[in-house]
C-alpha cells in the first residue's frame, strides 16, 4: 500500500508491514512551512511591507538584521556597557514610585505602567544611543501603543483590500496617518544618531539605529518601496 501526504510518502507491500521507503517533499516542505506568513495591511504599513526583523520573510536579509541585533545591543559581552542607562532607568522608577505613592490616597499603587515606563526608556537609549526627553519619550510611547493595537484588532484589510479600505477608509486613513506620524518622529532620531554610536570607543554603549546603518544591506533592501524609517538605516551612498 501507499500512503502520501504533503511533507512524505511511505511504501509498503502489505498490510502491516513496516514501510520500506520513506522520503520527503523537502522543497514543499520548506515552502509551505519554513517561512512566515506575508503580512498584510495594516501591519506591512509599519514594517515597509514586512521587511523589519519581526516580519521579514527568513533568508539573507533577516540574517543580517539578526545577527546586528544579537551582536550589537544584545549580546551578553556588551551587558555592562548599558549600566548608566539601567542605573538612570531604575531611579527614574524609583523616584516616580515614591511621588506616586506620596499623592495617591490608596494604599497600593500599579507597577505595571511605572514598569512598562522604565523599559521603554532603557531600550529607546539602546536605539538612540542617548536619553531622550519627556516630550519625546512620551509621543513615542503613545505611537507604539496604538501600532500595537492596531495588530490586535480584527484584520479586516486582509480581506479583500480593495474593497475593505473604501468600507473603512476613517479606519484606513487613521493608520496612514499614524504611519506618516511614526517616520516623522523616528526618522530625526535615526540621522541624528548616523556616526555618533559607539563613537569607535569601545567603552561607549552601542547604539542599534547606528549599527543598522552601517549594515551591508541587501541591494533590493534598499529600494524605494522602503518607508523613510527603514531608508534612513541604509547605508549612505
Amino acid at each position: 500500500m501507499v500512503y502520501s501526504n504533503n511533507a512524505c510518502r511511505y511504501a509498503s507491500t502489505e498490510k502491516g508491514e513496516e514501510p520500506s521507503q520513506i522520503y520527503g517533499h523537502k522543497e514543499r516542505y520548506r515552502s509551505t512551512f519554513a517561512d512566515r506568513p506575508p503580512v498584510v495591511d495594516p501591519e506591512s504599513l509599519f514594517s515597509a511591507g514586512g521587511r523589519d526583523i519581526n516580519t521579514s520573510p527568513y533568508g539573507p536579509y533577516w540574517r543580517l538584521v539578526r545577527r546586528n541585533l544579537a551582536t550589537e545591543a544584545l549580546h551578553r559581552g556588551r551587558v555592562s556597557l548599558f549600566e548608566p542607562a539601567r542605573r538612570s532607568a531604575c531611579d527614574a522608577l524609583v523616584t516616580s514610585l515614591r511621588a506616586h505613592a506620596g499623592a495617591a490616597a490608596a494604599d497600593t499603587v500599579t507597577l505595571r505602567p511605572f514598569l512598562r515606563r522604565a523599559m521603554f526608556e532603557l531600550l529607546a537609549c539602546m536605539c538612540f544611543g542617548a536619553r531622550l526627553g519627556k516630550e519625546a519619550i512620551d509621543e513615542m510611547e503613545e505611537l507604539q501603543h496604538r501600532m500595537i493595537l492596531s495588530y490586535t484588532t480584527f484584520p479586516v484589510f486582509a480581506f479583500f483590500p480593495a474593497v475593505t479600505k473604501r468600507l473603512f477608509r476613517k479606519r484606513w486613513a487613521a493608520y496612514v496617518d499614524l504611519a506618516r506620524r511614526l517616520d516623522e518622529v523616528f526618522v530625526p532620531l535615526i540621522h541624528a544618531t548616523r556616526g555618533a554610536g559607539g563613537g569607535g570607543n569601545d567603552d561607549d554603549p552601542p547604539c542599534y539605529a547606528d549599527s543598522s546603518a552601517r549594515c551591508a544591506w541587501p541591494r533590493k533592501a534598499t529600494g524605494r518601496s522602503l518607508t523613510p524609517r527603514c531608508r534612513a538605516c541604509a547605508p549612505s551612498s
